[in-house]
């Protein structure tokens, strides 16, 4: 289990990465060999001056800000207040904030500002996102999200009119309706999803929200496009990818509490039945299915060969109703 886990957060991360410049590689070389914070902020403060694109200063910004964030902040609120009427600037200077209210905000000013900069778009709809999954949001910023809900939706739906394949904007809009308990239309959303980078970096909302609504169609459209991107990328071989999709598919199904479909599965792939690994899954899936007899034969079994210990056993609450049963 800690491996496949550890290469599902292997995935979600390859995702983040920026493509860079000639000139933005060599700032990322120049910084990799630093021995210290103080000499990487003296390759940043060289670099500054010279770079002049949009993406290679996101990409000076995610280092700096890991270094020095105030001074990173401070650069970027000098460069927007000498130049408040260009849109990269206000962009980046709202994107190094630490606060959610400001950005929002400042992203719904911006897209009306300049509503065919697209960067605008993208900083409202990942802080609308980081808002509406942030269980610690602040009760004054949930009321500014609910007072704007239908203006908000209105500014993400503009934005994928002007850039239908965006998935940052159906993310968005996912969590927007998935909000609201609109489970139809954000899986939709979901289902609409087709850039791997951003649908290996948030996979974890898509296992939420199969959890959550026991809709696991998602899964079954996305997760491929992931295996085929890693594979593409060489970090996973054809050969072992079919072991990671049903791995991953139990649990989804397990998330989704789906045990008809489960018990499908296992027929169409008889080998999985006599697999240590799916033990665990399968007397899950026969207790839901109330079929306690098969399901405690399964775990005296399990306990036999020594896989579960009997204070394990009686200790997990997901077996509570083999209690029922005399034996």
């Amino acid at each position: 289990m800690k491996k496949h886990l550890a290469l599902l957060l292997i995935l979600c991360l390859t995702g983040l990465v920026l493509s860079a410049s000639p000139l933005a590689t060599e700032l990322e070389n120049a910084i990799r060999v630093t021995q210290s914070a103080d000499q990487a902020l003296l390759v940043i403060a060289d670099y500054r001056e010279r770079i002049s694109d949009l993406d290679d200063l996101r990409i000076l910004q995610n280092y700096w800000m890991q270094i020095d964030a105030d001074g990173c902040r401070a650069w970027f609120a000098d460069k927007h207040a000498a130049q408040p009427e260009a849109s990269e600037f206000e962009y980046l200077w709202l994107r190094g904030l630490e606060d959610p209210a400001v950005q929002i905000s400042g992203g719904r000013a911006l897209i009306r500002r300049d509503p065919d900069f697209y960067w605008g778009y993208r900083l409202f709809s990942n802080t609308l996102s980081q808002i509406l999954q942030d269980p610690d949001t602040p009760d004054s910023l949930r009321e500014d999200i609910v007072t704007n809900l239908a203006s908000d939706r209105s500014l993400l739906q503009q934005g994928l009119r002007k850039w239908p394949g965006d998935d940052y904007l159906r993310l968005a809009l996912f969590h927007h309706h998935a909000s609201q308990g609109e489970n139809e239309a954000a899986e939709q959303q979901l289902l609409n999803l087709q850039d791997p980078a951003a649908i290996e970096a948030n996979f974890r909302q898509v296992f939420e929200f199969i959890e959550a609504t026991g809709k696991v169609r998602p899964f079954e459209v996305l997760y491929p496009k992931v295996i085929s991107s890693t594979i593409a990328r060489g970090e996973l071989t054809a050969a072992d990818s079919l072991a990671y999709y049903q791995f991953y598919y139990l649990e989804a199904l397990k998330m989704a509490a789906d045990w008809p479909r489960m018990l499908d599965y296992f027929a169409l792939h008889p080998g999985l039945k006599t697999d240590d690994s799916t033990l665990r899954t399968r007397i899950l899936m026969h207790i839901g299915l109330d079929q306690l007899e098969t399901a405690l034969n399964l775990l005296e079994g399990a306990m036999a060969a020594g896989l579960v210990s009997y204070p394990e056993a009686l200790a997990e609450e997901d077996y509570a109703p083999l209690r029922a049963l005399p034996r």
